[in-house]
């Protein structure tokens, strides 16, 4: 979400501070910062309210470019990279990992997937195993064992598949989240522009 000021609005505040040395980019840039720092704050409380994932996690997938005075323009930016399943309250059982990914639907068993740590990681990922195959038996050469798989052939073990839920992006896009952060975001920055206008002038009062 791109958070910027049109050139009316900008010609407004520049004659309004035309006294004051850089007193328009100071209203803009500020402005942008508030407001962006406002609707990161917003957006992960509303997607929160869908996503069955923790605010922190949520917040971690939201971030805010700031603006400054040669680039007067910021933006709220909402990572489009799907999560891991992992993180949506996944529970593993004797028949496979469940996960429950938004909060107004119930869990689902994904029937053959397990809880395990990635190779050469320490964090543990949800996966599914592509030649799973049904039963507790398999085959091995010519015989039919029954083994863990820990001891299995690599052709039964790999490839696994980490499974991820939906992005941040992906719920932060539907239309009940994003007119309403959008519409706030409006909102919040005219009311920062009207505050920060109104302390330099009341500064540059008291400085004559």
């Amino acid at each position: 979400m791109d958070i910027s000021v049109n050139q009316a609005d900008l010609k407004s505040i520049q004659k309004t501070l035309a006294g004051i040395k850089n007193g328009y980019k100071n209203v803009v840039v500020t402005s942008i910062n508030k407001t962006a720092k406002t609707i990161k704050v917003q957006a992960r409380a509303r997607i929160g309210n869908e996503l069955n994932l923790k605010s922190k996690r949520i917040g971690e997938d939201i971030r805010v470019e700031k603006a400054n005075y040669q680039k007067m323009s910021g933006a709220v930016i909402v990572s489009k990279t799907r999560v891991g399943l992992i993180q949506f309250s996944a529970k593993q059982n004797n028949k496979g990992v469940r996960v429950k990914v938004f909060k107004k639907q119930s869990g689902r068993l994904i029937k053959h997937a397990f809880i395990a740590q990635g190779r050469n990681s320490t964090t543990q990922h949800v996966f599914w195993r592509k030649n799973w195959q049904p039963g507790t038996k398999f085959q091995v050469g010519k015989k039919t064992k029954k083994v863990p798989w820990q001891k299995m052939p690599d052709k039964y073990r790999i490839p696994l598949t980490r499974l991820t839920g939906p992005s941040v992006y992906d719920v932060f896009k539907q239309k009940q989240i994003l007119d309403p952060v959008t519409i706030q975001a409006n909102f919040v920055y005219l009311k920062n522009v009207d505050a920060k206008i109104s302390d330099l002038l009341r500064r540059s009062k008291l400085n004559r």
